[in-house]
């Protein structure tokens, strides 16, 4: 979030898991550079965990070699 702003978001989808209180979700973010306004897209996955409805957990996976790339731009 801080090397961007203006951030869209789209393509949301959400996967359930065997394990009830574990789910996937997949999305695209579009946005502004923070650095010189130049358009960033990332696509995200992210593993949700809860407890007793409440979020506890969050991991984003991401690709490090498409941000090593855009900084290198």
């Amino acid at each position: 979030a801080s090397l961007g702003r203006d951030w869209a978001f789209r393509d949301v989808r959400l996967f359930p898991t065997l394990q009830p209180d574990v789910y996937y979700a997949q999305y695209t973010a579009s946005g502004r550079s923070a650095v010189d306004g130049t358009p960033v897209e990332r696509h995200v996955v992210l593993r949700l965990e809860l407890e007793q409805q409440q979020l506890v957990r969050l991991v984003e996976f991401a690709n490090p070699a498409i941000a090593l790339a855009a900084a290198a731009r």
